[in-house]
């Protein structure tokens, strides 16, 4: 499968036209039929004034331009760099990727001077006596928080003052699932 590395468009090049010189008579001396082509990037040339028509011209200047050893040049360079960055954006996404699985996340709390490592089990307990609600509540909107523990907190919050605006008793649903046995 064939994947587009880069697009050159028009507005990548400067287009000139003038008047030819050489035989062709009056047409020739009195219209821009003549072109010259410049890649602005790489400063590659090519030029055409053998025919009258200005389109055709275009066409033998652009064929020019892309023999030219400064087009080549600038080409090669071109889609090394690309493809380059490509591998280096693949390789960069994927690392970033794994380093952000669960298993490599770790929750650290400042205690008595120094950062501990906190578990989920730690933390679910933490806005458990925090927040007043059951085990099950709390394990939920840590992962509905995206195992925050700010914003598990303020959901719960929320959820609560929601219930008491809309006049329901609060439900607590308490399940001991820890490991103490």
């Amino acid at each position: 499968m064939k994947e587009l590395l880069f697009s050159i468009t028009k507005n990548d090049f400067r287009i000139d036209t003038f008047r030819g010189t050489g035989k062709g008579g009056q047409h020739r001396n009195k219209t821009d039929s003549a072109v010259r082509i410049t890649h602005i990037d790489s400063g590659a040339v090519g030029t055409s004034q053998e025919d009258r028509s200005q389109h055709h011209n275009k066409i033998i200047a652009f064929r020019r331009l892309l023999e030219t050893e400064t087009w080549k040049i600038w080409f090669k360079k071109k889609c090394s760099q690309m493809l380059m960055n490509k591998n280096f954006e693949e390789e960069l996404l994927k690392k970033v990727e794994s380093l952000m699985e669960e298993r490599n996340l770790k929750v650290e709390k400042f205690e008595n001077g120094e950062w501990v490592v906190m578990n989920d089990a730690e933390i679910i307990k933490k806005i458990r006596e925090e927040t007043g609600r059951g085990m099950l509540d709390c394990k939920k909107a840590f992962i509905e928080s995206g195992y925050d523990y700010e914003k598990a907190i303020q959901l719960l919050m929320s959820r609560e003052r929601t219930r008491q605006l809309a006049g329901h008793p609060a439900t607590y649903i308490e399940i001991d699932d820890s490991e103490e046995k």
